[in-house]
């Protein structure tokens, strides 16, 4: 059975909603499971340096300066993001997906199942922080969104409120007011007549108007959606996450969200590319994760949002079939795949079939467990080469496209089972930028 468990992601802070007793097995923390985590204020715009050359000789890269945003998407992680894994890990199914004008029935009975579960979180009806960052609350016909911890400039007025929610109710009933910043312990509620950039501010519960509604009561979304009933043998259909001592090597499905502060249409990121990795080594732990990254109109239905996103890549081990999949590691060189220099080591390369070594060509990852401390990659299955739209990469490395886009959702079917040797079992994403260029090596400048 799996437990459904929502993760919201964003970047800034990570939110605990529940307390327990915590035990302590061989160093590893185990506490209990939660309804949600949620990492708020995602998104952001600024500057980094893009590699555009490495000296395999020296040593030496050059860089340019590249630029990311706008802030309130989910940048910068709505570039290109690739896969990785660290065994002892069990993945039986992997999806990607993205949205699209036209979607089969298949992508959207698959979603139907997941988006309720994300949907019962994303609307409130009755705001407070840190529980209900992220989601939005509707208040005389106005759609707000919650945003714990941060501030907006532009104050047009002050009241004292008794709660946060009367704080916006007064603002949603106010001529011009777009926004408020509600003082907690003080009760002290600020109306602004703009929405200007949030400042880090953690006595702070902030709300901002991102549409307005038909409606003039709060609303959930989970009283208007209607989940398929219809199941997918072949694809993951569950948003969910079990985090457990039980032993256990059945695969379980873990959810995580991504949502920008953008009020623009559509996110789980990943990504979110966030990445949530327990083990516990005394009891073997199943776990797994399914990253839903999305920016969404708020409140939308199960039916609209899954009809919207189609399935790009696939990956199932019972069938043995991977679709615009490709499995690399990096062990780059020799007479198989990618490249080796004694400046930077190994380049990506296609991996083996079970994980361990590289092989000269692309292969489908088998239906078994990574072995311990064993790391693979997932990348699209589009090459660099078909386009050359990756930017610089290694001459001579494996080079495939990563999962891009500012509105992408990942589905994983995995188990973390106990291997009863070094358990360090872990799933992460980069910017796939990195592994391209190299993702562990210190003799460079």
């Amino acid at each position: 059975m799996y437990t459904p468990t929502l993760f919201a992601a964003a970047t800034a802070g990570l939110v605990s909603l529940a307390a327990a007793t915590c035990t302590e097995t061989d160093g590893n923390w185990y506490c209990n499971q939660v309804d949600a985590v949620s990492y708020f204020n995602f998104g952001g715009s600024g500057t980094y340096n893009r590699v555009t050359n490495m000296d395999e000789s020296t040593g030496a890269c050059t860089f340019a300066s590249a630029a990311y945003g706008p802030a309130g998407s989910i940048a910068p992680f709505d570039e290109e993001l690739s896969i990785h894994i660290q065994g002892p890990f069990y993945l039986k199914q992997f999806a990607f997906y993205q949205p699209s004008s036209s979607s089969s029935k298949r992508d959207e009975a698959e979603l139907a199942e997941v988006y309720p579960a994300l949907e019962a979180r994303s609307t409130t009806t009755s705001p407070t922080c840190p529980g209900s960052n992220s989601s939005t609350y509707t208040s005389n016909g106005k759609v707000w969104q919650i945003e714990c911890g941060f501030d907006r400039p532009g104050n047009i007025g002050m009241t004292y409120q008794s709660s946060f929610q009367a704080c916006i109710d007064t603002c949603a009933q106010t001529a011009n007011c777009v926004d408020v910043s509600y003082v907690s312990g003080g009760g002290a509620c600020y109306q602004k007549a703009s929405i200007g950039t949030p400042n880090m501010n953690s006595g702070v519960y902030g709300a901002r108007l991102v549409s307005s509604a038909t409606g003039s009561s709060s609303t959930s979304a989970a009283s208007s959606t209607s989940s398929s009933s219809t199941k997918i043998s072949t694809a993951p259909t569950t948003l969910a996450t079990s985090t457990s001592t039980k032993t256990s090597t059945t695969p379980t499905t873990l959810a995580t969200s991504t949502k920008p502060t953008s009020s623009s249409t559509s996110i789980k990121s990943s990504s979110t590319t966030t990445q949530t990795s327990t083990s516990t080594k005394a009891t073997s732990t199943s776990q797994s994760s399914t990253t839903h990254s999305s920016t969404s109109t708020p409140s939308p239905s199960a039916t609209a949002v899954a009809g919207s996103w189609s399935r790009n890549s696939y990956y199932s081990s019972t069938a043995g079939t991977a679709q615009n999949v490709a499995f690399l590691n990096t062990m780059g060189g020799g007479t198989v795949s990618g490249v080796w220099s004694s400046a930077f080591g190994s380049s990506l390369s296609y991996a083996s079939s079970d994980g361990t070594q590289a092989a000269s060509s692309p292969q489908v990852l088998s239906d078994m467990t990574l072995a311990s401390t064993t790391q693979i990659a997932i990348f699209a299955g589009q090459t660099c080469a078909s386009d050359n739209g990756c930017g610089y990469y290694r001459n001579g490395t494996v080079a495939y496209h990563g999962f891009g886009g500012a509105n992408k959702i990942f589905l994983f079917e995995f188990s973390m089972p106990n291997s009863g040797g070094n358990n360090q079992p872990a799933l992460w994403m980069l910017n796939a930028l990195i592994p391209r260029y190299v993702q562990r090596q210190s003799h460079h400048t």
